[in-house]
């Protein structure tokens, strides 16, 4: 018989489960849509080869194709190289004035929100994800009672004990590339649905507003603070608040918004 050459603890080794960020780091492609605006007459191919130079600024694309109305869909290899050529679009001024980016497919990147608790047994940990996957959360502990909501498209939601009292806690995310109305909304409905129960929700809405630290206020800002006022949600963010975004020679700000719907929760937090 054939004798197995290991050590004597190598068959109780089991190899951990991939992470979320592993899962959903699949580099699937992301096309960008891009059309001159209304009244430009441009070659946005001819602009674009004059002013981004995608080997030197790290951007992988993988096709360029032109579409109707003057269109061009750049294939790039993942969100991440989409994001970097926004970037590019939204830096040179050149760009910016004349040329209008959408996507157009879901895009693979995630945010992840952890619930840190007081617990020394962090080998099992439980995780849900959104529909998506772009969104989880994540628990380091066996011992707490937890009720997962049913995953929308846009977020997780799981329900646990507050101090004897229920309190869903919400995971969400939005890219810059899509429309931040569906998310918004997904949002709004779980708040109504709770009826002025305790809510905690941590969301990458990527806006941009001034009392998030950032130095201009974007449609998406607005639509989120105005969600925010509707909903009576009280934002736990402030203005001097370390950043938790950063691209090199892009742009820094806060996009990951924490808000609840009690001031109890707030006292708790402060």
């Amino acid at each position: 018989k054939r004798r197995l050459l290991s050590s004597p603890l190598s068959q109780y080794i089991i190899p951990p489960p991939p992470s979320f960020i592993q899962v959903v780091a699949n580099n699937k492609k992301t096309t960008l849509l891009l059309y001159p605006k209304e009244g430009t007459d441009i070659s946005i191919r001819k602009l674009l080869k004059e002013e981004v130079n995608p080997q030197k600024e790290g951007i992988r694309i993988a096709e360029v194709r032109v579409i109707r109305n003057k269109g061009l869909a750049v294939d790039c290899a993942s969100e991440a190289h989409a994001l970097k050529l926004l970037g590019k679009l939204e830096e040179k001024e050149k760009l910016r004035s004349v040329v209008e980016a959408k996507n157009s497919r879901k895009a693979s990147r995630g945010v992840l929100y952890t619930m840190y608790l007081r617990t020394h047994q962090t080998r099992r940990w439980r995780s849900w994800i959104s529909k998506n996957s772009k969104s989880a959360i994540i628990c380091p502990t066996s011992n707490l009672r937890i009720t997962c909501l049913t995953p929308q498209d846009n977020y997780v939601a799981i329900k646990i004990l507050l101090k004897g009292k229920p309190c869903t806690t919400v995971s969400a995310y939005s890219s810059p590339l899509e429309d931040i109305e569906p998310t918004l909304m997904e949002l709004q409905d779980i708040s109504e649905a709770l009826n002025n129960g305790q809510l905690i929700i941590g969301a990458d809405l990527n806006g941009h507003y001034t009392s998030w630290g950032y130095n201009d206020t974007s449609p998406r800002g607005r639509a989120i603070e105005e969600f925010l006022k509707a909903k009576q949600l009280i934002l736990l963010n402030t203005i001097d608040d370390p950043i938790t975004f950063f691209r090199t020679n892009v742009t820094v700000g806060g996009p990951d918004l924490t808000f609840t719907s009690t001031n109890e929760i707030v006292e708790r937090t402060s």
